[in-house]
């Protein structure tokens, strides 16, 4: 009766974790190749767009998330 009952339990716990990664991926920022040099040296920055406030793809990944977390 213990196994029966520790192999639902892992089953339910595969299956939530496997949701949870589901629905964090679609929740990731969009990243743009941003490239910017200090002092010779190249720096990449994915996110760097996330500065400008103003930005569309920003403006439209946050309104995103607001939508997603209130529909939740």
């Amino acid at each position: 009766m213990k196994f029966n009952f520790i192999i639902s339990t892992c089953f339910l716990l595969f299956i939530i974790s496997c949701k949870k990664k589901e629905m964090s991926k679609s929740n990731l920022a969009p990243k743009m190749a941003i490239t910017t040099e200090y002092h010779n040296q190249k720096v990449y920055d994915s996110y760097r767009y996330m500065e400008n406030l103003k930005d569309s793809i920003f403006l439209n990944w946050v309104k995103e998330q607001e939508h997603k977390l209130k529909s939740s």
